[in-house]
């Protein structure tokens, strides 16, 4: 699987991209799948638990961006046949100007962590039926979606906030997309699609519901201004879970989440027909441990929860 996507990597990147300063290529997004790789061939391919628990939800990860990557490369093969996997032409996102934009765009870390917020709407609207039209303007937003009925085309403007990133942004992003959506002159629905899985620790607990809540609230806040050509916001996050299973067997998953905030008083209410189905996607992966993990009752949890073992996997035992 691990070559499989780093194959899907390389296309994506060009052969050329491995010949950069290898500082720039270790610190680009798309470098984790060969850093995933080169661990396990260390370890001779064998994953350990507790000790290799974040490599096991990396792994989960990347399964999610290849899914992501099949659906828009225009790929006519299923995820049970990735044997036969050639990044192709994107031809389910965009014309020839659009795709050269992609490969001009993509050894830049930051463009790239967006792309991935494109491509993920983009795949699920395909998926839909929706048609996909990505914007070559700067001043307009990504790309505009058409069909399975609806009334007016509705724009799309896609933001990936970065671990570092302050509240403020909220702001500036809204403010931004709403410009752009009324740059384009037509009668419209607007979307903003906020991926905050880097912003959102993926663990369970108190840290990340409080900063999700954050984030409704500052969302909330910077539409209920005049930013009325906004219909409504999608934040997107991760979301991690574990199971642990007195014989040694461990089932970790990652989840990709989503909340849709409509705007109070926008200038049109996006339908209640879009409510994004399928765009919610997760990734498991079972692991036997090679021998029985011994766990004390009262122990915090040892799947990140901040729940005690025997409130949470040590009752479902």
């Amino acid at each position: 699987m691990l070559e499989i996507h780093k194959k899907v990597v390389i296309s994506l990147m060009g052969e050329d991209w491995f010949s950069k300063p290898k500082y720039r290529i270790d610190h680009h997004p798309a470098y984790k799948v060969f850093a995933i790789a080169d661990q396990l061939q260390i370890q001779q391919n064998i994953l350990r638990f507790p000790d290799n628990e974040e490599l096991i939800y990396s792994l989960c990860g990347v399964l999610l961006d290849l899914d992501v990557l099949v659906r828009c490369s225009g790929t006519p093969v299923h995820m049970t046949d990735l044997e036969k996997l050639v990044l192709s032409d994107f031809s389910n996102f965009g014309d020839e100007q659009v795709r050269s934009r992609i490969r001009s765009g993509v050894h830049d870390p930051g463009i790239y962590l967006s792309l991935q917020t494109e491509l993920n709407l983009a795949s699920w609207a395909n998926s839909k039926g929706f048609s996909v039209t990505p914007y070559e303007e700067n001043s307009f937003p990504d790309f505009r979606l058409d069909g399975q009925g609806l009334e007016l085309p509705c724009l799309v403007e896609c933001k990936k906030l970065l671990d570092t990133v302050s509240l403020k942004r909220i702001s500036k992003i809204i403010v931004k997309a709403n410009k752009q959506i009324k740059a384009v002159g037509i009668n419209c629905f607007g979307l903003v699609v906020i991926d905050a899985s880097l912003f959102i620790p993926d663990l369970q607990g108190k840290v990340a519901s409080e900063r999700l809540k954050e984030l409704e609230v500052e969302i909330q806040h910077a539409i209920s201004r005049s930013n009325s050509a906004v219909s409504a916001v999608l934040l997107v996050w991760l979301e991690r879970s574990m199971t642990i299973h007195n014989s040694g067997y461990v089932e970790a998953c990652l989840k990709r989440n989503q909340l849709l905030i409509h705007h109070g008083k926008p200038i049109k209410a996006l339908p209640e027909s879009m409510k994004f189905d399928g765009y919610v996607n997760e990734v498991c992966m079972g692991i036997k441990t090679q021998k029985r993990m011994m766990i004390g009752r009262n122990n915090p949890c040892i799947c990140g929860s901040n729940k005690r073992y025997k409130h949470c996997c040590g009752s479902l035992q």
